[in-house]
């Protein structure tokens, strides 16, 4: 009789990790505790970044928020995606978005933004399951905010607690890709 044929173990299958990105709306990777400010009052961004993945140099290709986080979302340059400026142009259908290429691996998706320039009419909401943009009704935002719609914001205690309410919903073996979007360092 022939021996007994090796028994080939099953391959292994990588789990697949949640994603969460963070964008902090003009705020310098200096001020932050990972990043080696020994005062600073980053505690929950502290804990996140030791137990996640921090990059050590990571550069916008724009100091303006809607091209740089279509750049964020597509890997193209602006000059690919057609967005310049501030108000200068919507992220196109035709292009694949991060969350896209995430919904279509089977993650659920969703986008916490915190500003009128990371709301779903500039394309940025393209792939999101769920997409929290809703702002408030414009009011006076004192002698440090700009009295135009430009700057008009979402607080981060809102933008945060709708990311967890999100995620309370979705399934616990169900991945997930989330981006929240904190605007209150702007100032």
């Amino acid at each position: 009789a022939p021996p007994p044929a090796a028994e080939v173990p099953a391959p292994v299958v990588a789990a697949r990790p949640d994603v969460v990105v963070i964008t902090l709306d003009t705020a310098r990777a200096d001020r932050l505790g990972s990043y080696g400010h020994a005062t600073a009052q980053t505690d929950t961004l502290d804990s996140l970044a030791a137990s996640g993945i921090r990059f050590a140099r990571a550069y916008s290709v724009l100091p303006l928020t809607i091209p740089a986080h279509a750049t964020l979302f597509t890997g193209l340059f602006p000059f690919n995606h057609n967005i310049r400026d501030n108000g200068a142009g919507v992220l196109a259908d035709g292009f694949t978005t991060m969350a896209e290429l995430f919904q279509a691996q089977g993650y659920a998706t969703a986008g916490s933004a915190g500003a009128f320039v990371t709301t779903r009419q500039w394309g940025l909401a393209q792939g999101f399951d769920a997409y929290f943009d809703e702002m408030p009704a414009r009011v006076d935002q004192g002698a440090l905010g700009a009295s135009n719609f430009w700057h008009t914001e979402r607080s981060g205690d809102l933008v945060v607690n709708d990311a967890l309410a999100w995620l309370a919903s979705v399934p616990a073996e169900k991945p997930v890709m989330l981006w929240v979007h904190i605007y209150d360092a702007h100032f």
